[in-house]
């Protein structure tokens, strides 16, 4: 049996991963793992977080039976591996510098982190206490998604992510929802972008995106009604056309999936580079919003280090 520590209970997905590994009526039931102790944290300054503590810690007590613990590191200290689920992504750094320590697995829910600066330290405990660490959304595994991408081996061109975009004041720009379309994005074309330019726009907003050996993406978000998550992915000779939001399996479940096995194995998908390399993409994304739609070339490995300079 593999036992969790549940960290942050002021979001949904508190509930969804409970019962996709907890409840044997679930069609996409995860068999073999406990959710074995959870501190339901939450954030004063958010309302969509402390709003919400209470209700999910009541319903993972009171259905499930889940012990709750009065500090991150007394739930960490009974469980196998950690799973830090606070919706508030400035408090992901605190909470995993309080766990890493117990150099167990720790999966990061979206948003990782909301700056490049506190992804690059949390990235740093990870290796200076040897803590297998993974951050991901759940629309990169999106089942048709990941069935394309296992099954093409070829070149591709250019891709286009759909989908919702919500703002929250807390969660600056992308990070709140447009990191799902940034993890769609990056899944399909990997590392290697070198620039953004945001077009805003009252009822979506549009980001172009160029990567290295002239592939390039975009990004729609969608801020006036409820848009599903689609991609088109277009290679030399063909288009391909997937809905994200109409699969047989639900994207968290094919999440939950791949942070169970990350879980057991400590082997991240994404790998914790790519991870850094999205929160500067987003980063970036939002600075040319700020800036009017300014084109923003978005600094290397190199250049993050000193060796280069970044450009807009």
């Amino acid at each position: 049996m593999l036992n969790i520590a549940m960290i942050g209970l002021d979001t949904s997905h508190a509930e969804i991963f409970t019962d996709l590994v907890m409840n044997p009526e679930n069609p996409h039931f995860i068999e073999r793992v406990l959710i074995k102790a959870a501190y339901p944290g939450g954030t004063g300054d958010f309302p969509l977080s402390i709003n919400r503590v209470e209700r999910y810690t009541s319903l993972l007590r009171d259905r499930y039976h889940i012990e709750m613990t009065e500090t991150p590191e007394e739930a960490a200290g009974k469980c196998d591996a950690v799973w830090i689920t606070s919706v508030d992504g400035r408090m992901h750094e605190e909470l995993f510098r309080k766990i890493c320590p117990y150099g167990i697995p720790v999966f990061i829910d979206k948003p990782f982190s909301v700056s490049s600066n506190s992804a690059k330290r949390i990235i740093d405990l990870a290796k200076k206490w040897n803590v297998p660490l993974m951050s991901s959304s759940s629309l990169r595994f999106g089942e048709n998604l990941q069935t394309f991408l296992s099954a093409y081996k070829g070149r591709i061109d250019h891709a286009e992510c759909i989908g919702p975009l919500t703002f929250e004041m807390t969660q600056p720009g992308y990070f709140w929802y447009g990191i799902h379309l940034a993890e769609m994005l990056f899944s399909i074309l990997g590392k290697g972008c070198e620039s953004v330019q945001a077009a805003v726009r009252d009822e979506m907003e549009m980001v172009m995106c160029e990567w290295s050996g002239g592939r390039t993406g975009t990004l729609f978000g969608m801020k006036t009604e409820q848009a599903d998550f689609e991609a088109v992915i277009t290679m030399k000779d063909s288009e391909k056309h997937l809905n994200l939001s109409r699969t047989q399996k639900p994207y968290y479940a094919s999440l939950l999936d791949q942070v169970v096995n990350f879980s057991k194995t400590g082997r991240p998908v994404p790998e914790n580079e790519e991870t850094l390399e999205i929160i500067h993409f987003i980063e970036a994304v939002n600075l040319s919003r700020n800036r009017g739609g300014e084109k923003v070339v978005i600094q290397t490995k190199k250049e993050r280090t000193g060796m280069g300079r970044c450009e807009t």
